[in-house]
């Protein structure tokens, strides 16, 4: 067992921060990604969620890898059946099947996207008409460019999850406790102290 003591001055922040924290005032609107994600089987359109909002801290995100589609694009791979293209005045959509490959559900695919519909198959199973957006952070071949409204069909449920929007988190509330730890003096022998 290891005790880490980090110092009066943090013990002291500590107690101070217990007996003074209030909830803030929206705090049970909150929801985290995860609780809604074990709950939520069946996933709202933009249009239902007009009525029926999911809590402001959450959204909805897809696997979904754009420079897979892009490279099969520029290859001529993809068939009218699989793809399609419509101009309108705002710009290009552009209107694709989803598919999986072995590095579909990596992380780094996980991107914000909106729900525009969904269809019940005969076997029971929802899928779901989305629109894949862009995040920070995305390598260049994975962003889709500003004129393009890139649509994605049959996508099943479970390339779909609940994410909390940047900077929605507990660590990112104003009231959270922050405290530098303090390492005593005494802990360090002296011939390592002869450095400073």
């Amino acid at each position: 067992e290891v005790l880490f003591n980090y110092g009066q001055d943090w013990i002291d922040a500590w107690t101070e921060h217990v007996e003074s924290w209030e909830a803030l005032p929206d705090a049970k609107a909150y929801t985290p990604s995860y609780i809604m994600e074990d709950v939520a089987g069946l996933l709202r359109s933009e249009k239902e969620q007009l009525e029926h909002p999911y809590a402001p801290n959450l959204q909805i995100s897809c696997f979904y890898q754009y420079s897979v589609y892009h490279d099969k694009r520029n290859e001529g791979i993809l068939s009218s059946s699989s793809s399609s293209k419509n101009t309108k005045a705002s710009g290009e959509v552009t209107t694709v099947k989803w598919q999986m490959d072995r590095r579909t559900f990596e992380f780094k695919n996980l991107r914000p996207c909106s729900v525009m519909h969904r269809e019940k198959l005969p076997n029971r199973q929802f899928y779901y008409t989305v629109m894949i957006k862009n995040r920070p952070g995305l390598p260049e071949n994975e962003v889709i460019p500003k004129e393009e409204m890139h649509v994605v069909n049959g996508v099943p449920r479970g390339a779909i999850r609940f994410t909390d929007k940047l900077y929605t988190t507990d660590q990112h509330l104003p009231n959270a406790f922050r405290h530098e730890i303090g390492i005593p003096d005494e802990i360090f022998p002296d011939q390592w102290k002869d450095r400073i």
